[in-house]
C-alpha cells in the first residue's frame, strides 16, 4: 500500500513541480540547490521582470510571457494593462551583472528609466494586487542614479527616485539617499497614508531591497542585511483606490508620474505574506542574511520619528515632546542648521498653517512630509510659550478620510459661538471619488490636541481666512473664474459657519499686474487674508511674491477698494509665497493687541548623518500698519537669546578701508546706526571671508532711499524658490525721510540672514555656505558715513526643553 501512496503523491505534486521549474530562472553553477528551494517567486502575487523579448510583441511592458499568461495566479489582463509612459531603454546585462541578476530571480534584463519614463497600472487592476490579510512583502532589484533636476518638476520634487507606489505600499529614495516607505494604515480616526523614513541607501550600485510587513512590524532589508525594524501597530488598509506605478509616485488619481525613478530596474515583485529570512536571502543572492545593521545615534533618531507617530495616534503630548527632543538633539549637531529659527526635527517644514494664540500659548501647524511634498500630508503641530522655544505636539488634524486623505493644506483657527476652537482647512480628497479642494470645518475639544466633527462647509476652497464681525461670519478663499485660468479672492458670509454665501470678488489678478512670474501672469493666487487695522483694511495674498494692499472692504458688496493700485511686497528679498498673520496676543504696548506674522523659506535644507531636514520658518515678527504701509519688527522676546555683547561708537567709514569690526560668528544679532555723510551707499557686510572676496551685503542707498541685500555668494541666495522665480525682489523703499539717520538690524542664524530697516524686511538664505566665512565689517561707497553706534550679540540656540 505504501508504494501506491507514494506514487499518487508524486503524481499529484508533478504539476506544481512543473510550474515551479518553469518559473525558475536559469541558475548559475555556483548557486546551491538548497538556496533554490527558498525561491519565493512561484508564490508571488506579481513579478515584473524586464526582458522585452518575452512579451509577445509588446516590448513596452517588459513583462515575461508566462507572467502575463497568469503564471503568478492572476489573469493575464492584469499584466497587459501595465502601460509604459515615456521612453524606456531595455538592456541585456552582461558578465557578472547578468549572473547576479539570475541568482536573485531576475532574467538578466533591465529597464532604464529617465526623461519622464515610468510604468503604470490602472486602479481597477491594481486593486486585485492588494494583500488580503495584514501582511505584504515588496522586493526590488534596482540601481539608483545620482539625482538630477527634472524640467518642470516644481519645488522640492527634483532628485527623488520612486521605485514603486500604490495605494497600500510604496518605496522611494529621497534626494538625501534616505529610503522612504509608505503604508496605508488604519488609525482610530480613519485611514492614513503613513510616511516611513528608513535608512540611507547607496546610489550607483545594485541594491536588493525588501520591505517585509507582518507580525506588527516592517523590516527593511538592503543587500541581505536588516537595516531597520519599524512598528506597524495598525491594520493595513488602502486609503483610496489609486493606480499603481513602477518608477513613479502617484497622488491619488489626480496626477501620476511624479518623483520619477532614475536608474535601472531589474525586477519588482509583491507577495501577500511576509517572506521568510531564507527567502529574503535568496532575493539578495546570498545563502543566509547578514548581520543586522548596528544602531547608532542616527538610527535612534529615526526610531524616535516612528515612536512619535504612535504617540500622536494616542494623543500623548508628553511622549510626543519626548520623542521630538530625541530627534532634535541629534539633528541640531548639523552645523548648517539654523539654531534659533523653527525647523522640523526631521523632514519638511512648510507653510505656517493654523497659526494662533490660544490659552496663553502660540501654535503653528505645517505639512507633515519628508518625501511626498504636499501630498498625503497631515498637519504637524508646534507649540511655544514665548515664540522662541518650540515643542512638537501630536499630529493633528490627520489626513484620514475620503475628502482629505490626499493632503491637508492651509488652515486657520477661530473660536465659534459656543467658545470652542474651530479650524477650517483646505483638503484634497480622492479626486475621482469625492473631488478635491474642500473647505473642511473641524472642532477641537481638548485644547488643539486633536480634531473631530469634520464637515465640508465650502466647496471649492483653496486656502482661506475666517473671522467674525458683530453677528456675521466672514471668510476669504480662492476660487477659479469660470472659463479662464484666473483664480479670484472671494468673500463669503455666514450666520452659522456651515452655510456660506459668496458676496463678491475682492481681487482678480490681471496679466502682468504683479510681476513677470508666469504663475502670476496666469492669475495664480493663494493665502488670502483680510486684516483690520483701525478704519483700514489690509488685503494680503500669496502670489510669489506675497503682496498686500491697504484700503477698504465693503462688507455688503464684497468689493475691496485699495488706496494704492500696485501691491506692495511683504519682503524684498524673499518671495514668501507662504505666510500666516493670524496669531494675535495682548502683548503690544500697554497690553494692546499685537498681531504676529509667520513665514517660511523652503530653500533651506540639509542632511545630517543621512537624515534630511528641509525648510525653515522666519522669525515671527510683529505686524502693524504704519501710515499706508505695513511694518514688521523683531519681537522683544528674541532678546532673551542674547549672549556675549560688544559695542562700538563713532566709527568713520570710508570707501578705501576695511577691518572695522573684529567680531566673528554665524549666530548673531547686529544693530548699526548711521548718521549720513556724503556716502552714496553704505551698510554692513556679514558672512565675510578672510580675503574680503566673499560676503553678504546689507546696504542703504542714500540717493534712492532704498535698502536691500546683495552679495557675491557663489550660489545666488536671494533667488526665487525652485519653480517660483521672482526677479523683482532684492531691494525696496525704506520709507526713511531723506537725510535722516538710518538703523540697520540684522539677525544671522547659520544660513539665514534676516534684516530690518524702518519696519521693512529682507530675508535671505545662504546656499553652499563656507562655515569659515564668519567675519563682519562696515563699508561705504562714494563718500564717508559715520556709524554712531554698533552692537553685536552672540545668539544662543534654542535647545529642546
Amino acid at each position: 500500500m505504501k508504494p501506491i501512496l507514494t506514487l499518487l503523491t508524486a503524481l499529484l505534486l508533478a504539476p506544481l513541480a512543473a510550474l515551479q521549474a518553469a518559473e525558475q530562472p536559469a541558475r548559475p553553477a555556483d548557486v546551491p540547490v538548497a538556496q533554490i528551494r527558498e525561491n519565493p517567486f512561484p508564490s508571488a502575487t506579481v513579478v515584473w521582470r524586464m526582458d522585452p523579448g518575452e512579451t509577445e510583441g509588446n516590448a513596452t511592458t517588459g513583462l515575461k510571457k508566462e507572467d502575463r499568461q497568469g503564471g503568478a495566479g492572476l489573469p493575464g489582463i492584469m499584466f497587459t494593462a501595465l502601460k509604459t509612459n515615456g521612453p524606456v531603454k531595455w538592456t541585456k546585462l552582461e558578465g557578472q551583472d547578468y549572473a547576479e541578476s539570475l541568482k536573485r530571480g531576475g532574467d538578466g534584463h533591465v529597464a532604464t528609466l529617465s526623461d519622464k519614463a515610468f510604468f503604470s497600472l490602472d486602479s481597477d487592476f491594481a486593486r486585485a494586487l492588494r494583500p488580503s490579510g495584514n501582511a505584504v512583502t515588496l522586493a526590488a532589484r534596482v540601481l539608483v542614479s545620482e539625482p538630477g533636476r527634472r524640467e518642470g518638476s516644481g519645488p522640492g520634487i527634483e532628485g527623488q527616485s520612486t521605485i514603486f507606489s500604490s495605494d497600500l505600499i510604496s518605496l522611494g529614495v529621497h534626494p538625501s539617499g534616505m529610503a522612504v516607505a509608505f503604508l496605508g494604515e488604519r488609525i482610530p480616526s480613519g485611514v492614513t497614508l503613513r510616511e516611513l523614513p528608513l535608512t540611507q541607501v547607496q546610489r550607483g550600485v545594485w541594491l536588493d531591497l525588501v520591505l517585509r510587513v507582518g507580525g506588527g512590524k516592517m523590516d527593511f532589508f538592503c543587500n541581505g542585511s536588516l537595516q531597520i525594524s519599524v512598528p506597524v501597530e495598525g491594520e493595513l488598509h488602502p486609503p483610496g483606490s489609486w493606480p499603481l506605478y513602477v518608477g513613479a509616485f502617484g497622488w491619488g488619481k489626480r496626477q501620476g508620474g511624479m518623483a520619477l525613478f532614475e536608474g535601472n530596474i531589474d525586477h519588482v515583485a509583491l507577495w501577500d505574506r511576509p517572506l521568510t529570512d531564507q527567502q529574503v536571502a535568496f532575493l539578495s543572492g546570498i545563502s543566509r542574511l547578514g548581520k543586522p545593521r548596528e544602531k547608532d545615534a542616527a538610527s535612534l533618531a529615526i526610531e524616535a520619528f516612528h515612536r512619535f507617530f504612535y504617540a500622536s495616534v494616542r494623543k500623548d503630548v508628553e511622549a510626543s515632546v519626548l520623542h521630538e527632543r530625541t530627534m532634535r538633539e541629534f539633528m541640531n549637531r548639523d552645523p548648517y542648521r539654523p539654531g534659533y529659527h523653527l525647523t522640523a526635527p526631521v523632514g519638511w517644514i512648510y507653510d505656517p498653517s493654523g497659526a494662533c494664540f490660544y490659552n496663553g500659548q502660540y501654535h503653528v501647524f505645517t505639512y507633515r512630509n519628508i518625501y511626498a511634498r504636499l501630498r498625503y500630508c497631515s498637519l504637524d503641530h508646534y507649540v511655544s510659550d514665548d515664540l522662541i522655544h518650540w515643542r512638537q505636539w501630536p499630529v493633528a488634524p490627520w489626513a484620514d478620510g475620503d475628502r482629505d486623505v490626499c493632503g491637508i493644506w492651509l488652515s486657520n483657527h477661530f473660536i465659534d459661538d459656543q467658545g470652542i476652537p474651530n479650524i477650517i482647512y483646505c483638503s484634497h480628497g480622492d479626486v475621482d471619488k469625492v473631488g478635491h479642494e474642500y473647505g473642511i470645518r473641524a472642532r477641537s475639544y481638548d485644547g488643539l490636541v486633536s480634531y473631530t466633527d469634520k464637515k465640508v462647509v465650502m466647496y471649492p476652497h483653496h486656502d482661506g481666512h475666517t473671522w467674525r464681525e458683530d453677528d456675521t461670519w466672514y471668510a476669504l478663499t480662492c476660487r477659479s473664474v469660470p472659463g479662464s485660468n484666473v483664480r479670484s479672492v472671494v468673500l463669503l458670509t455666514s450666520s452659522d459657519l456651515d452655510q456660506w454665501t459668496q458676496k463678491g470678488a475682492l481681487f482678480t489678478p490681471k496679466k502682468d499686474e504683479l510681476s513677470d512670474h508666469p504663475l502670476v501672469k496666469n492669475g495664480y493666487t493663494e493665502f488670502p487674508y483680510l486684516l483690520k487695522f483701525g478704519d483700514k483694511d489690509v488685503l494680503m495674498i500669496g502670489a510669489a511674491p506675497c503682496v498686500y494692499w491697504v484700503g477698504h472692504l465693503d462688507r455688503q458688496t464684497g468689493r475691496f477698494t485699495p488706496d494704492h493700485a500696485e501691491g506692495l511686497l511683504v519682503d524684498y528679498a524673499n518671495p514668501f509665497p507662504c505666510f500666516n498673520p493670524s496669531a494675535v496676543d495682548q502683548k503690544g504696548p500697554g497690553g494692546t493687541a499685537r498681531r504676529i506674522i509667520m513665514m517660511m523659506d523652503s530653500r533651506a535644507s540639509g542632511v545630517y548623518n543621512g537624515i534630511p531636514w528641509d525648510g525653515v520658518h522666519a522669525m515671527p515678527r510683529s505686524l502693524a500698519l504704519d501710515g499706508n504701509r505695513l511694518r514688521q519688527d523683531p519681537l522683544p522676546e528674541f532678546e532673551a537669546l542674547r549672549g556675549k555683547h560688544t559695542s562700538q561708537k563713532d566709527i568713520l567709514v570710508t570707501p578705501d578701508r576695511s577691518g572695522y569690526l573684529h567680531e566673528r560668528g554665524d549666530m548673531l544679532e547686529i544693530t548699526a546706526e548711521f548718521e549720513l555723510g556724503d556716502a552714496q551707499v553704505f551698510g554692513l557686510k556679514v558672512c565675510l571671508s578672510d580675503d574680503n572676496k566673499t560676503y553678504v551685503r546689507v546696504f542703504y542707498d542714500a540717493v534712492t532711499g532704498e535698502y536691500g541685500v546683495d552679495g557675491n555668494i557663489k550660489e545666488p541666495f536671494f533667488r526665487g524658490v525652485p519653480g517660483f522665480p521672482v526677479p523683482r525682489v532684492g531691494k525696496g523703499p525704506s520709507y526713511i525721510p531723506k537725510g535722516q539717520p538710518v538703523q540697520i538690524r540684522v539677525f544671522l542664524d547659520r544660513i539665514m540672514v534676516e534684516t530690518f530697516v524702518n519696519g521693512q524686511t529682507c530675508t535671505t538664505l545662504l546656499k553652499d555656505r563656507n562655515l569659515a566665512h564668519d567675519r563682519l565689517d562696515l563699508f561705504s561707497e562714494g563718500g564717508t558715513v559715520r556709524c554712531t553706534k554698533l552692537d553685536v550679540w552672540k545668539m544662543n540656540r534654542t535647545e529642546p526643553k
